[in-house]
């Protein structure tokens, strides 16, 4: 879904205009990755929640060439479901 569909659902569900719609949803956005820069960490109850996990350094190889790069360590961005949300998809 994109912004926009999402913003246009948002509004129509909350009543509002297109435009607070895409207000809330930057402020969400901007806040949500605050949150997880600062605190590592982001929960929604009945969801799950998004953290941030560290990679080591590593050694892989460019699949042009077969040189050898190293790729140096990094943060990604992960989510684990809740089991309510898995139990609510399934049905």
């Amino acid at each position: 879904m994109t912004k926009e569909l999402f913003t246009k659902e948002m509004a129509k569900r909350g009543n509002i205009k297109i435009c607070e719609a895409e207000k809330y949803y930057d402020l969400f956005l901007e806040t949500f990755t605050h949150i997880i820069k600062t605190q590592g960490r982001m929960l929604f109850r009945g969801i799950g929640t998004f953290y941030l996990r560290e990679h080591k350094e590593k050694t892989a190889r460019n699949l042009h060439t077969g040189e050898a790069v190293t790729v140096p360590k990094h943060k990604r961005l992960k989510f684990k479901m809740s089991e309510k949300f898995e139990v609510a998809e399934d049905k």
